[in-house]
């Protein structure tokens, strides 16, 4: 983010960054639980790492706070699909004795995510292009992984019949 010169950004457009992620996120709350409900969890999960992947690039490679915030937005958009879905996804399965732990390593990772994230930048570099780039890195990593080993939810194949 450093090529977005935030120097001559207004305080609304810095503010509107965080904002624009959170906005699509919320929108597609509505509607992604919904749809991995009707076509099942894996078809949206490879969906959306296939998303992740133009989008990480956009916000690596913008130099306009407005391209960015754009596309911070599709990022909301996805964090559906990797928290919500992705959990709910590892959840149906997982076999029963291990539900209540792999729920709780889930959420550790997940919620302790931003602590590193702010360790790393504010003691080892401030530079966000190296941490973007190790984002893109994991969600290419996580669709070949989808693609190679995950099989539809049991349970959403129950419903199904």
């Amino acid at each position: 983010m450093q090529q977005l010169d935030l120097i001559c950004a207004t305080e609304t457009q810095i503010g509107s960054l965080g904002s624009f992620f959170f906005f699509g996120w919320t929108i597609s709350a509505i509607f992604v639980p919904k749809y991995a409900d009707s076509v099942g969890r894996k078809p949206v999960l490879l969906a959306t790492y296939v998303a992740l992947v133009p989008i990480s690039l956009g916000i690596i490679l913008s130099k306009s706070i407005i391209l960015t915030m754009f596309m911070l937005f599709f990022l909301g958009i996805t964090a559906n699909g990797t928290c919500s879905i992705a959990f709910v996804y590892m959840i149906e399965t997982t076999v029963p004795e291990w539900r209540a732990a792999s729920g709780s390593w889930f959420n550790v990772f997940g919620f302790s995510q931003p602590f590193f994230l702010g360790f790393y930048l504010k003691f080892v570099s401030n530079n966000t292009v190296s941490v973007l780039v190790f984002g893109l890195i994991l969600s290419i990593a996580s669709l070949v992984l989808m693609i190679i080993f995950a099989k539809e939810s049991p349970l959403f194949l129950l419903k199904k019949g």
